[in-house]
């Protein structure tokens, strides 16, 4: 996951600020590791670090304890929104007491009990108004010429004030229909979304009420894609002649799309991608005539808690993956020399900059960086004795297959990765372990899971090193009895039968190219990006294999829905909702689609469900912050505060706990308009944060990992209540029991998650975009096309196929439970065929 750098906007009333970071890739991240200094290189820094030590050592600590300070307060509110309540208030209550002892908050908090109570616990404005609010107490303290510091003015929360504050609201709050809406008869109804659709507006509604948001996004690697600056002053007028066309497509007025970052037509036939750093996005509000307000940012999910039978059984295709690589010192050097300079001053002003610093093979690498994800079962390789399979198929996104560094892993622009990431020179920065992890299927509904630390009892795990089956480790390293690594023949040869492989990674997956659809220089070079990926692991005997595939393989077994029946092609894999249909949507009902994702605990402290864990370690915050970032969190697409109601037997609740979960209506992703929760990735995320998607590569001649650019493509689905973050990545969404789509990011603020749908049928904006049209395609079944003669280069037939025909001969006559009879071309099916 990207590092995010905030910056405040000024909210209406120059209110103080709760910042919701803006979306980021949700998988890898590298889980607990920051980048650190070589420690063989730290003797020859640590003289310049000496200098001006005292007071760069007071101000590192002074702005770290506001950082601090901020994140408890930030985390406070968000859980108290997730859990409008009386125990939510307390909660609250007793969080923001305990960040500063010495400030009198009794005024302020009774303020909001009140506020509270007289609402019924619901949101509305002038909660919000108050709990910003606090904020103020909280703020820097300014220190007087002889050192003492000067006491907060009180904070005062009047009834004028609060009135005012609504008065200038109400003229800008969101308007129209904002949430989804049913008939009689079951079938959605969406109100005309052009009529008050105003961004401009929104923000500053969201900013006012929720707080200020992100101005500039960075990664701590800097902008490599040379982005500009957001300015909400960027405005750009449209010919009214576009906009009547943008209404036909069912697209945005360009004005408010240009206003959002997203693709808009150039007027030349061809479309302009945005060149700034992503836009502060907002969450669909819808805010009654009496001041409630019913969304909010958040919305993360809802943890450790299996709410139905239905979502208990995506436990069986659903496992948590970490992958474990070498980890890649880095040193500090000047920007224009490239010479080491260590001084913090230096690098605090810009003048230096961080680069990569690797060692030698025969120096011993300790320390490892783990990259995690989700993974779903799709697919074995059956076995010629009808014995239990090792050889099992994964789906999971591509930024999370990018971690599996592997020899063998170079394909042919079908299979396999475009280029390889294997390092030659040093094996140990490749990947070493695969650690699985796993909700074991017998789990209680409707019951809270405990952590990690339970893990016999709720959770499977299982942890393979990563070798070919001679047992020539991939990454040079063994352990002996004392479990210390000992170091192999760096230039043994690792034969081509790996227990981890690549099959199809999502880079450059059609046949066309971004310059087709533009002539900016920023973006014409670069090639397209689907977030998928097909892994192969092949386990080392049965009991392994059971373990994590036990379940699913029972459950599938005496199936006849992966037979290859091309008369029935309902009889696939991926499902054929097709949200892009109007009359399909219209018919798609409510709280339909389900997805089990495995993020890290750590976003349980803004979903407020650690709350009395927290207690627990009351005086033991180190134990506490080391549990939650070493633990995972089991979570599904449904509202959070269901966390605290898994006892109700109230009606309203239970049916709460019935079906899945339903479409955001975040207007930050839509790009068909009147179609809420549906959106072409070219259009409305062309990039996330600071930039393109990085895909990694090794160059054999410098020895070192580089990285190649991509822009997002594909159709995407949108889903509320599913943002929890880091290693939610890869989650399946499922439809009726068929993979719908793939979860490829989430924004808090926007209260949404990202997917890529597994299966589009296309989308002609006849000549809206010049040339470009949402492509057709599936991403098991390809696009039906005999021997591949679309668009569509990329799918997981496809890349079976190829290694079939291959020199890889540990694919020939390859038979797996989706294509019992191979992979030759007329065993190809086209789900497209009516």
């Amino acid at each position: 996951m990207r590092k995010l750098m905030k910056n405040k906007l000024k909210s209406l009333l120059v209110l103080s600020t709760v910042a919701f970071p803006f979306a980021y890739l949700v998988s890898c991240g590298v889980a607990n590791n920051q980048k650190d200094i070589n420690p063989s290189e730290q003797n020859n820094q640590q003289s310049d670090f000496q200098k001006n030590k005292s007071d760069s050592k007071a101000n590192e600590l002074k702005a770290k304890k506001m950082e601090q300070t901020k994140e408890k307060l930030d985390n406070a509110k968000s859980a108290l929104l997730q859990n409008l309540s009386p125990e939510g208030f307390k909660n609250f209550s007793d969080a923001v007491s305990s960040i500063d002892s010495s400030i009198n908050l009794k005024n302020a908090l009774a303020a909001l009990k009140s506020s509270l109570e007289q609402s019924n616990y619901s949101n509305n404005q002038t909660i919000n108004l108050i709990l910003n609010s606090f904020d103020q107490f909280f703020e820097p303290k300014e220190e007087k010429k002889d050192n003492h510091q000067q006491a907060h003015k009180p904070v005062e929360i009047s009834q004028d004030r609060i009135n005012e504050y609504v008065k200038q609201l109400d003229a800008i709050k969101p308007k129209g229909q904002n949430r989804a809406k049913f008939s009689e008869d079951g079938k959605r109804v969406v109100e005309d979304q052009y009529k008050y659709d105003n961004p401009k507006e929104d923000l500053d509604y969201f900013n006012a009420t929720f707080g200020g948001g992100v101005g500039t996004v960075i990664s701590s690697q800097g902008n490599p894609d040379g982005l500009t600056s957001w300015d909400p002053n960027n405005t750009k007028q449209f010919p009214d002649e576009l906009n009547q066309k943008a209404k036909a497509e069912n697209q945005p007025l360009p004005a408010n799309a240009w206003f959002r970052g997203f693709s808009t037509p150039d007027g030349n036939g061809k479309i302009h991608i945005p060149t700034s750093v992503r836009v502060p996005t907002t969450p669909a509000l819808q805010v009654l005539s009496d001041g409630r307000i019913f969304g909010s940012p958040g919305e993360y999910g809802l943890p450790r808690v299996i709410p139905n039978d239905k979502y208990k059984k995506l436990i069986n295709s659903a496992v948590s993956i970490a992958i474990s690589n070498g980890h890649v010192w880095d040193k500090i050097v000047d920007k224009d020399t490239g010479e080491e300079r260590a001084s913090r001053e230096e690098y605090q002003k810009g003048n230096t900059k961080r680069v990569d610093a690797y060692v030698e093979p025969d120096q011993v690498i300790h320390r490892h960086d783990n990259f995690k994800g989700t993974f779903n079962i799709i697919d074995y390789k059956l076995t010629n004795d009808g014995s239990y399979p090792l050889t099992w198929y994964f789906i999971t996104n591509a930024h999370v297959a990018n971690s599996l560094q592997v020899d063998h892993d170079k394909g042919d622009g079908v299979y396999g990765r475009d280029e390889s990431v294997f390092n030659t020179y040093n094996r140990q920065y490749n990947t070493d372990r695969l650690a699985f992890f796993k909700l074991k299927p017998n789990v209680d509904e409707k019951t809270v899971i405990p952590f990690a630390q339970n893990k016999d009892f709720f959770y499977d795990t299982l942890d393979i090193k990563v070798r070919d089956k001679s047992g020539t480790p991939n990454n040079n390293q063994n352990y002996n009895s004392n479990n210390a690594i000992i170091l192999g023949n760096n230039n043994q040869p690792i034969q081509d039968n790996l227990n981890a492989r690549t099959i199809v990674i999502g880079t450059d997956p059609f046949k066309t190219k971004i310059g087709d659809f533009t002539n900016q220089s920023l973006w014409k070079d670069k090639q397209e990006f689907m977030d998928f990926a097909v892994v192969e692991i092949t386990f080392d005997n049965e009991a392994q294999a059971k373990t994590i595939t036990g379940k699913w393989y029972e459950e599938h077994k005496n199936k006849d829905d992966h037979k290859n029946d091309k008369t029935n092609i309902a009889n696939t894999i991926t499902s054929d909702l097709n949200l892009l249909d109007k009359t399909q949507y219209d018919n798609f009902g409510k709280n339909q689609l389900y997805s089990l994702g495995y993020p890290s605990s750590k976003f349980e402290q803004k979903s407020g469900t650690l709350d009395q864990l927290k207690r627990d370690y009351t005086g033991k915050e180190d134990e506490f912050d080391t549990l939650i970032s070493y633990s995972l969190s089991p979570t599904v697409n449904k509202p959070t505060d269901l966390y605290y109601k898994t006892r109700s037997q109230d009606k309203s609740v239970l049916e709460k706990f019935k079906d899945g979960g339903d479409l955001s209506w975040s207007r930050s992703f839509r790009s068909f308009v009147n179609l809420p929760g549906v959106n072409d990735l070219f259009i409305t995320t062309p990039y996330i944060s600071n930039g393109t998607i990085k895909i990694r590569k090794y160059n054999s001649t410098t020895h070192k990992f580089e990285e190649t650019p991509y822009i997002f493509w594909g159709l995407g689905t949108n889903l509320s209540n599913m943002s929890g973050g880091t290693g939610m990545s890869g989650s399946g969404v499922y439809y009726k029991d068929k993979l719908y789509s793939l979860v490829f990011a989430s924004d808090d603020r926007a209260a949404t998650n990202i997917s890529l749908n597994v299966r589009s049928y296309g989308h002609n904006y006849n000549n809206y975009y010049g040339s470009y049209n949402l492509p057709k395609y599936d991403l098991i079944y390809g696009d039906g096309t005999t021997n591949g003669a679309g668009q569509q280069k990329k799918s997981y037939f496809d890349a079976m196929q190829k290694l079939s025909q291959s020199t890889h001969t540990n694919y020939k006559g390859i038979k797996t439970y989706l294509f019992p009879n191979g992979f030759d071309e007329n065993q190809r099916i086209d789900v497209f065929k009516k």
